[in-house]
């Protein structure tokens, strides 16, 4: 293959190639078709040495535009982003000023550093237990934010970083709720009756927490416990007997009364209109 002699259409200078082209080099070509498009185009003195903000050292840019520092550490350091300290005197630029609080943290009373002035506890735990004590809570109740009760295990809490919408006081409450509502569920299913999703606090508010087979009150915080008044769940005409889980079929009942009652139809069925 031959090589053929050309003379650049831009600089003027000849060069040879294996076919023909218009420009010895691509900055040539670029620097042609801005002149063309833009005739007072004046081009770019190439920097070869300049001098860096940080470190005052001399040094020569990879690209044209990077002119201001060597490196990025130098740029993080002059600007003060650099992720550790660095001396007052080692450059010219002390690091921007952020703003530090100091505050006693309400539940421990040990003196903590925030950056935000909002923070009134140390750590997640102290915030807490900070969360379920009482006198937070009558705090709380003066300010307009009320403790409710979950609906797992019925105990007052108050819900941490502002969630208005939870109903439960920890992920193990919610998690044994749904397992305790679906586990009902499945059993009628099984069996091939009709069910619905029963919430247990809805049946036992209803009834108001009365026994409907001996009349006692049952004790709301005996929940889930092996306590004789312990409230619980009972369907007036058992599962085994073709009774369905339905609300209309389920009652209020303390747990000696669940017990000796076993698989015989007890109580009267709701009537809803």
């Amino acid at each position: 293959m031959g090589y053929k002699s050309c003379v650049c259409k831009q600089c003027g200078a000849a060069f040879a190639c294996t076919h023909k082209r218009k420009f010895c080099s691509v900055k040539c070509r670029d620097k042609f078709h801005s002149l063309k498009k833009n005739p007072n185009y004046v081009p770019r003195k190439k920097i070869t040495e300049c001098v860096c903000r940080g470190c005052k050292k001399v040094y020569r840019p990879k690209v044209s535009n990077r002119n201001k520092y060597c490196s990025r550490e130098c740029a993080y350091k002059y600007n003060g982003t650099s992720l550790y300290t660095t001396n007052k005197n080692e450059f010219d630029r002390p690091a921007p000023f952020t703003k530090v609080y100091f505050k006693l943290c309400l539940h421990c009373n040990n003196g903590f550093v925030s950056k935000k002035g909002q923070t009134t506890c140390c750590s997640n735990k102290c915030k807490k237990c900070l969360a379920n004590s009482k006198h937070y809570k009558r705090s709380l109740h003066k300010k307009g934010i009320v403790a409710r009760s979950c609906k797992c295990c019925g105990k007052l809490f108050v819900s941490e970083y502002g969630d208005k919408r939870t109903v439960y006081c920890s992920d193990k409450c919610r998690v044994s709720y749904h397992r305790r509502v679906s586990k009902a569920k499945r059993r009628a299913v099984e069996r091939s009756i009709e069910a619905e999703n029963i919430d247990f606090f809805k049946v036992f508010d209803r009834d108001k927490w009365i026994c409907c087979l001996c009349g006692i009150k049952t004790i709301k915080s005996k929940r889930g416990s092996w306590d004789d008044r312990a409230p619980e769940l009972d369907h007036i005409i058992p599962l085994s007997k073709g009774g369905k889980h339905l609300y209309s079929n389920v009652q209020c009942a303390c747990r000696k009364c669940n017990q000796l009652k076993g698989s015989k139809e007890m109580g009267q069925l709701l009537l809803f209109g």
